[in-house]
């Protein structure tokens, strides 16, 4: 184990400089002259050359690479162009958001998808179970920002239940602020934890019904009914806890690409988070 946790740790060093150097390039043959984008087009050849020197383009690559690794290590990434702010100071202003969201949309996803995924394991051939099955075939094939649209719809526009957009009325635990502490808070952050919970929610389900009646057929299994066990025992001590294996690998792996999804809520204008930071930068 501590050889595997080192090989791990070694490998994180070059991992992380080869995301440096790939971020780096994109920036650098990304179209567009930043200068150009700061000043304007009324700037004479002077002055955007006088603050291309300052800015450093002007540098070698290897020059700039240098500067850019030093700065990000240290965790300055640069200033936005479009926003005039330091983009860490962004980051830490959209953080909280971002991560209340990821996290209520998992524990949703969790504390629904794996008794449904379970239950409709063992009631497998019921009308509830393949209705179950059917809705969770729904809730993959959607893509999110189509299902925030139906929420939005139903319990903002023709209900009129919760809010469409926002975050509500925040508080603050020195420098983070948190929405989670009042019922205005729940109420904005209902609609885009549920939209973000949807397609994991679908996910969990049919992964742990599919883990589920594998380990029902398993020897153990069948050894601890032989042994007159209690069903319920069995299935919680014995079959549920070999099928959350997947689903915590699962939940790992879709760790990153649930960040990239919440990109497409603020479009919908429901949620402010962490990757509307996404600006063109330069250092």
């Amino acid at each position: 184990m501590i050889r595997f946790l080192a090989l791990r740790l070694a490998l994180l060093v070059p991992t992380l400089l080869g995301v440096l150097v790939v971020t780096f390039l994109l920036l650098y043959v990304a179209p567009g002259d930043p200068v150009l984008a700061m000043v304007g087009q009324d700037a004479s050849p002077a002055e955007r050359m006088e603050l291309r020197d300052a800015l450093g383009l002007e540098d070698p690559v290897l020059v700039q690479f240098g500067r850019f690794a030093a700065r990000a290590a240290q965790g300055d990434f640069g200033m936005s162009l479009q926003r005039g702010r330091p983009v860490a100071e962004l980051i830490l202003e959209r953080l909280p958001a971002t991560l209340e969201l990821a996290l209520l949309a998992s524990v949703l996803a969790l504390v629904v998808g794996v008794p449904l995924g379970a239950w409709t394991a063992l009631r497998r051939g019921t009308r509830r179970a393949d209705a179950v099955m059917a809705g969770s075939l729904v809730g993959v094939s959607l893509p999110t920002f189509v299902i925030g649209i139906g929420l939005i719809l139903v319990f903002s526009v023709n209900l009129g239940w919760l809010p469409s957009y926002g975050r509500g009325e925040t508080q603050a635990i020195g420098w983070w602020r948190t929405g989670l502490l009042g019922a205005d808070g729940w109420r904005h952050i209902a609609l885009p934890a549920a939209t973000l919970a949807v397609f994991q929610l679908a996910l969990v389900v049919r992964l742990v019904r599919a883990e589920m009646m594998g380990a029902l057929r398993s020897e153990h299994v069948r050894f601890a009914r032989a042994r007159g066990l209690d069903e319920r025992r069995v299935l919680l001590r014995h079959a549920l806890p070999g099928t959350l294996l997947p689903v915590v690998r699962t939940e790992a792996v879709r760790a990153y690409t649930r960040s990239k999804i919440i990109r497409l809520l603020p479009t919908k204008k429901i949620w402010k988070r962490t990757s509307s930071t996404a600006l063109p930068l330069r250092w």
